[in-house]
């Protein structure tokens, strides 16, 4: 892995299974009044505010899957990929 590549491409995800990597994370907020789950913590995240869609991948032999879930925030992802809990 190069400076370039970001620290969190490529991590294992805790709770999957050792196929299933990082593959982007981004910085998002919607204008809505809806809550997601943040997958590192359970606990509820608002839309509107400021937090991470995480999209996961896993090559298979003829596709790649993908999956997107929410983290509240940098520190939280860090956290959770590097001590799995």
């Amino acid at each position: 892995m190069d400076s370039s590549t970001p620290w969190y491409r490529g991590a294992a995800v805790p709770g999957r299974s050792d196929e299933w990597t990082v593959a982007a994370v981004a910085r998002r907020s919607l204008v809505s009044d809806e809550t997601f789950v943040c997958e590192a913590t359970g606990d509820e995240v608002p839309a509107s505010s400021t937090h991470l869609l995480v999209t996961i991948r896993r090559d298979g032999r003829f596709r790649t899957r993908t999956k997107e879930f929410v983290v509240r925030d940098e520190d939280t992802l860090r956290e959770w990929l590097e001590t799995g809990e």
